[in-house]
């Protein structure tokens, strides 16, 4: 079952089961697959149906974070209760010291370890990580790495 079909079913679960935040969430989460696939014109992949996710959770992180900041507790948890539920459906993230560790040997191997090759950096990281880990994380391990 991909990834897609999963989250289709969890919604139809949610819907019968009467979860409304549960519901709502898969319903909006759905709504922004099958536009990328309208805009794709076929199937996604779960490669990019994570990146979709993580969107999303990257959405719902600011919110939660603009909420707090506004007094207004209550949309803060449905939002942090959201980012949760819509982060069960990707793969888990990388330990800071894992992380750090996995950065410091790409950068080795790809000799780099001048500041001004941090774009490079970047793309070279990323590309290892497959989506393990923020990327502001590795944004700031890499600028820590190359700056000293």
């Amino acid at each position: 079952m991909t990834l897609y079909q999963q989250i289709e079913a969890d919604r139809m679960i949610a819907m019968k089961a009467s979860d409304e935040l549960r519901l709502s969430t898969l319903r909006m989460i759905s709504t922004v697959m099958k536009n990328a696939m309208i805009a794709k014109k076929g199937e996604l992949t779960d490669e990019e149906v994570q990146k979709i996710l993580r969107t999303e959770v990257k959405k719902r992180k600011e919110a939660h974070e603009a909420f707090l900041k506004a007094d207004y507790q209550d949309k803060a948890a449905q939002e942090k209760t959201e980012m949760a539920m819509i982060e069960a459906y990707l793969p888990a993230q990388m330990s800071d010291q894992d992380l750090e560790q996995l950065v410091s040997k790409t950068l080795q191997a790809a000799n780099m370890s001048e500041p001004s090759q941090f774009g490079q950096a970047m793309g070279v990281v990323m590309k290892e990580l497959a989506g393990q880990a923020d990327g502001a994380k590795v944004q700031s391990l890499i600028k820590k790495i190359l700056n000293t």
